[in-house]
Parts: structure tokens; C-alpha cells; sequence
């Protein structure tokens, strides 16, 4: 999935809620944020909102990070998100964790969401 444009308290909620669906599939998502014009820090606390939805959900995903979320990264170091600077490293993240079964999951395609 990826997000373009702006994360603000305007749209942060259609935000969440459409990482939500994605978040609970089985699937390895990676979010593509590398687009991002700006985010807020409600925007940013909603990531790391869906980090801990996701981790109690046994789930997978990869944030693919740009310059909306640098500051934030400075600022919160260890916020434990799943950062990526590529979607090609994102990609290897997954393949390099190949489920118990041996399979290699399948990660789900990215599409542009418009914030």
C-alpha cells in the first residue's frame, strides 16, 4: 500500500482504518510512506497504533519510510516500527523470514492510497 499526499488529524482516521483491513490479512503488507508530503504526529502515533494491533495479531507488515516520517524517527529512535528504506529491502525482510512450512509468504501488492 502505498500513501501519497498528507496525514493529518483530517484524514488520519480513514487512514487507520484502511491500514486496519490490510493489517489483519494473513499476508506480509508493506506500507510505502517514501511518498508522503507531510505527516503529523497524529498521523505518526496512528502507525504505531496499528504496530501494536499488529503484533497482538501475529501479523506482518514493513514500513518503507521517506522524509514525512524523518523527524519522527529522530525524535522516537526506538519506536520499534518495521522500517525499511526500499520496498526492495522490504521485500528481502520478508523473503529472509520464510514461514515454519518453508513456504515464502506472499506480500500483498502495493496500491497508491490518495491521504
Amino acid at each position: 500500500m502505498r500513501l501519497t499526499g498528507d496525514i493529518d488529524a483530517a484524514n488520519v482516521e480513514f487512514v487507520t482504518e484502511a491500514l486496519r483491513l490490510h493489517i489483519t490479512s494473513e499476508r506480509p503488507l508493506v506500507i510505502d510512506t517514501s511518498a508522503l508530503d507531510f505527516m503529523s504526529v497524529v498521523g505518526f502515533r496512528a502507525l504505531l497504533t496499528i504496530e501494536k494491533e499488529r503484533r497482538n495479531a501475529g501479523t506482518h507488515w514493513t514500513i518503507v519510510y521517506g522524509k514525512a516520517m524523518k523527524p519522527y524517527l529522530r525524535a522516537f529512535p526506538d519506536s520499534a516500527l518495521p522500517l525499511v528504506s526500499s520496498e526492495v529491502d522490504a521485500v528481502q525482510r520478508f523473503e529472509s523470514a520464510v514461514r515454519a512450512d518453508g513456504r515464502l509468504p506472499r506480500v500483498m501488492p502495493t496500491d497508491a492510497t490518495r491521504c
